[in-house]
């Protein structure tokens, strides 16, 4: 399960992309990730399975931090190779 999907959706994103930019976690991109980043782009997604809660407490922020949201969600990997290649981490990104 994405962890954009849920309550206090910002409030989690803080604590995700701190924890990934102090290389204290891992995080790669889910479906609804994709399609929120899709979204904050303006293209035309179909707002179900949760995605519109994300977008109810995204969408008052001003438009510097959605393109923040925006970016560090686009830069999420799809999947990580670890301890030499034994373990693989990923998620079904459409």
């Amino acid at each position: 399960m994405s962890w954009i999907v849920g309550p206090r959706i910002l409030d989690t994103l803080r604590i995700v992309r701190n924890m990934v930019t102090t290389g204290t976690a891992f995080c790669v991109a889910g479906n609804h990730d994709v399609k929120l980043v899709r979204w904050l782009r303006g293209k035309q997604v179909q707002v179900k399975h949760g995605l519109e809660q994300s977008i109810a407490e995204i969408e008052p922020l001003a438009k510097q931090d959605s393109s923040k949201v925006a970016g560090f969600l686009d830069g999420l990997v799809s999947h990580y190779v670890l301890d030499g290649g034994r373990l693989v981490v990923h998620t079904q990104a459409s």
